[in-house]
């Protein structure tokens, strides 16, 4: 009996395993380009209200034919100068984490609308001189993890290749417009 059982177990992983393999291979994604943002902080001192450029990164499989698992990072490429009481201090993106589940809509043979939704953490780093000792520095951190929402459009421009544009809602202090491309695998 056990041997039957083992059999079965056997035929049925060597049916399975051939659509894993071919759905591995044609269900994954990634992603590189260029994000806007604006941050907006009146929480904490210094106040905050500015744009930033950042890069992403993010890598997608498809859980089902238009249904993707997507996890992606956008780290700041600049510091911006904000004023603090009697100093000037700065500003600076330090990352933005997400994890988001996406939903297709084709809308013709390479276009493709998109939405996304799921949790993302973000990270600001804020900084500026003691007002009594001008030499020590005051760095404060903005962690924060939120529900996250957006929206794509994407076109094929070659092969497996996409561009990309997406609105995205971080969280109520934090929107982004992103431009990128994408290779499916």
């Amino acid at each position: 009996m056990r041997q039957e059982s083992m059999k079965g177990t056997m035929i049925g992983l060597s049916l399975l395993l051939p659509m894993m393999a071919q759905a591995t291979i044609q269900t994954q994604y990634l992603a590189i380009g260029y994000q806007s943002s604006q941050y907006k902080d009146d929480e904490l001192a210094p106040k905050i209200d500015e744009n930033f450029g950042n890069i992403y990164i993010k890598s997608g499989t498809y859980l089902q034919k238009d249904i993707a698992f997507e996890a992606n990072i956008v780290v700041g490429l600049e510091e911006k100068e904000v004023p603090y009481e009697k100093v000037m201090g700065s500003a600076s993106l330090q990352h933005v984490i997400s994890l988001l589940f996406r939903k297709d809509i084709q809308l013709g043979d390479s276009v493709n609308l998109y939405g996304l939704a799921g949790a993302s953490n973000l990270s600001v780093k804020r900084q500026h001189p003691d007002e009594d000792d001008q030499e020590k520095l005051i760095t404060k951190r903005r962690n924060r993890t939120s529900v996250s929402v957006g929206l794509g459009i994407e076109t094929k421009i070659y092969r497996d290749v996409y561009v990309h544009l997406e609105a995205a809602y971080y969280q109520k202090d934090y929107q982004a417009l992103n431009f990128g491309f994408s290779y499916k695998l």
